[in-house]
């Protein structure tokens, strides 16, 4: 770190007092980079009847988003007919669904409904309806996207157990699985809890709102981590709060 507390990155340097980027032709802004677009993520949420991976999916939500900018470009949500996913080898848990009668109405309402009401499908159409959304957004099906979930090892892992019961492949590549609380234990290690600072969005327990919770959790922690500009390779001193 450079006197003045600035970071110096490869051509121009970060400036604490202000939170700005100032590049070496004095400019307060930093130079048009029409060619280095932000990076899109995944976040993805399910509302389900158990906790192991057998569980039946009622609901599934997505949303794709920038953590650079916090700006959600595209959603998707879609409540499932919980008969459907216990058809194809399912398992309800009764604790799991004690838990959801203890739940608000708002929440509740994403667990019941037959396949043919307004926004209910069957298993097997949310996750074709899922895959295509994924597709629209990713660069191609081998690379895949990068997503994230709270955590990593629940939402993906059902998503890809009720893909397979189908004998479908999970429009999720395993090795772009990225974790919700992961990021925001470090956020909490950096003088930032989200969890306390970020007000709540929606009803908790919908897939939807708790996505576009988790994304804001994310976007927070990102931009308080890497620089305030795209591809640049140093990092802004850190504010303890």
């Amino acid at each position: 770190m450079s006197e003045d507390n600035h970071v110096w990155t490869l051509d121009g340097k970060y400036d604490a007092a202000t939170d700005q980027y100032v590049p070496d032709n004095g400019s307060p802004t930093p130079p048009a980079q029409p060619n280095q677009p932000y990076e899109r993520h995944l976040m993805v949420d399910v509302e389900c009847l158990g906790t192991r991976p057998s569980a039946p999916l009622a609901a599934l939500g997505a949303c794709v988003f920038e953590p650079d900018t916090g700006v959600i470009l595209e959603r998707f949500y879609t409540k499932i007919d919980i008969s459907s996913s216990v058809e194809t080898g399912a398992i309800l848990e009764p604790e799991t669904i004690k838990w959801w009668l203890k739940q608000h109405t708002e929440a509740q309402l994403q667990i019941v409904g037959n396949a043919g009401d307004d926004g209910v499908v069957t298993l097997d159409q949310a996750i074709v309806m899922f895959g295509e959304f994924v597709q629209r957004n990713q660069a191609s099906p081998r690379q895949g996207i990068k997503h994230w979930a709270n955590g990593a090892n629940f939402d993906p892992v059902l998503i890809d157990e009720s893909c397979h019961r189908m004998q479908r492949r999970s429009p999720l590549v395993f090795w772009k699985s990225l974790d919700v609380r992961t990021l925001v234990e470090m956020g909490r290690q950096c003088g930032f809890d989200p969890k306390a600072e970020v007000a709540a969005l929606g009803s908790p327990h919908k897939a939807l709102d708790d996505c576009e919770l988790q994304v804001n959790y994310v976007s927070q922690i990102w931009q308080r981590v890497l620089p305030p500009h795209p591809r640049q390779y140093a990092f802004p001193p850190r504010t303890v709060r």
